[in-house]
């Protein structure tokens, strides 16, 4: 009986050698499967053993699925190298990122960069543009008796605008930078403050006491510039106004 417990016991050590030098994840669940009452050091090793080769497996396949693409298998051997330093395949990995990294650095910098182009031009599209395009040559409606009108920025990102509320309209200016998508604006008659919020096809004004929208109205080129005049006489004379106010 004690002869053939220490057969056991040996064969299981002789198993457990083996299966921890293999990377054959079956030999490593047939070792699991057929020792299941084996010293819990060497299961516990056997299923490390198993956890690694199998993460090892995946992170590899990444590396075959990339097929021929030179940029895809470099990013995929350096992810092996970088995740698994000691892993099955490592001196296959790093001697394709010797051979393939010059290439590979380039055509990975220029999808970087066509993506980011390509991520800059649909933000454009469906936002935007610059501040100075989605204003220029358009007046923002919401009915006859509702809109907006605003001025294009000076260099100092300074500009005016008008609300015309049914009877009433008010003057307000503004300051942004032609990147910004919301501005803050100043009514002219109190300086209370409200967000203007420019998109490509709808402007809406918020913090008036509700938001609103107005739908984008484009309109000629010399259209807007008599609107603009308009504006700016009006925001002068107010400005007159509000001067001699102040004096008295």
């Amino acid at each position: 009986m004690l002869m053939t417990l220490a057969a056991c016991t040996n064969k299981e050590k002789s198993d457990y050698k083996k299966v921890m030098e293999s990377t054959d994840m079956m030999m490593l669940r047939t070792y699991l499967e057929n020792y299941k009452d084996a010293p819990i050091e060497h299961t516990s090793a056997v299923k490390q053993r198993l956890a690694d080769l199998t993460v090892d497996s995946t992170i590899y396949a990444t590396f075959i699925s990339a097929g021929d693409d030179v940029a895809d298998r470099y990013y995929a051997a350096k992810q092996y190298v970088d995740e698994l330093p000691n892993g099955v395949h490592i001196d296959e990995m790093k001697a394709i990122i010797a051979k393939d990294s010059a290439k590979a650095e380039k055509i990975l910098a220029e999808r970087a960069a066509a993506e980011a182009a390509e991520i800059n031009a649909a933000a454009a599209e469906m936002n935007y543009g610059t501040l100075r395009e989605r204003i220029r040559n358009s007046i923002f409606v919401r009915d006859r008796y509702h809109m907006v009108f605003v001025t294009v920025p000076d260099d100092d990102g300074k500009g005016y605008g008008m609300v015309a509320d049914g009877l009433e309209s008010y003057s307000f200016s503004y300051t942004a930078k032609p990147e910004d998508t919301d501005m803050i604006g100043r009514l002219s008659e109190n300086g209370s403050l409200f967000t203007i919020s420019v998109y490509s096809d709808c402007l809406y004004l918020s913090g008036m006491g509700k938001d609103l929208r107005y739908q984008t109205n484009p309109l000629s080129e010399s259209d807007f510039k008599d609107q603009e005049k308009k504006l700016m006489e009006r925001i002068k004379q107010w400005e007159k106004e509000h001067k001699e106010k102040k004096e008295n």
